[in-house]
């Protein structure tokens, strides 16, 4: 189902606490709902999303919650444009006036450009001797808050790349990652 379909379908289950919807579905809605791969949903049973074999889990939508600071991300003026071409698609209208707006923004003001300087600037020192002494060091308590913290980030990784370019890409590129990563 392409992402105009998905979006099509959320305004008339938007304002229904009792539908469910399988998780994937949720990420997709929340997507298309607020224009950030960011807004994923933090359940409330806050199981591990580190793929595991937990199957998945029926959310009611109105048991979704935004992460901090998501809510100023999404209604900053460099948003603007993709909310509207999310709006758009929600409402069922033909998106290219937006996409045509996005085309136009230079690469430095895109969300991509976003997401991926931040990940770039976040990762530029790293250090793995230093996150072991700090793995050595941290209480039990501020351990839980860091895990907690990182939860959701590999889906959302790979939700990102998926979207950028696609699905067996994403996949390549993460498995020769975690090869790379375990002969290091």
């Amino acid at each position: 189902m392409s992402v105009g379909n998905r979006a099509a379908q959320a305004p008339g289950l938007r304002n229904d606490p009792s539908v469910s919807l399988p998780i994937p579905a949720q990420l997709c809605f929340a997507r298309a709902y607020s224009g950030l791969l960011r807004i994923l949903a933090v359940l409330l049973d806050r199981r591990q999303l580190f793929l595991d074999d937990n199957p998945i889990k029926r959310v009611p939508i109105n048991e979704l919650h935004q992460e901090e600071g998501a809510h100023e991300l999404a209604t900053s003026p460099d948003m603007k444009p993709y909310l509207n071409f999310a709006a758009a698609l929600m409402q069922g209208h033909d998106p290219e006036p937006e996409l045509e707006a996005i085309r136009q923004l230079p690469l430095e003001e895109r969300y991509v450009w976003r997401v991926a300087s931040t990940l770039r600037w976040a990762f530029a020192d790293l250090d793995d001797l230093s996150v072991s002494a700090d793995k050595e060091t941290l209480t039990p308590e501020d351990f839980a808050k860091v895990r907690d913290l990182l939860k959701l980030r590999p889906i959302q990784f790979c939700l990102f790349l998926k979207a950028l370019v696609g699905a067996e890409e994403m996949e390549r590129v993460m498995v020769q990652a975690i090869n790379g990563a375990k002969q290091v």
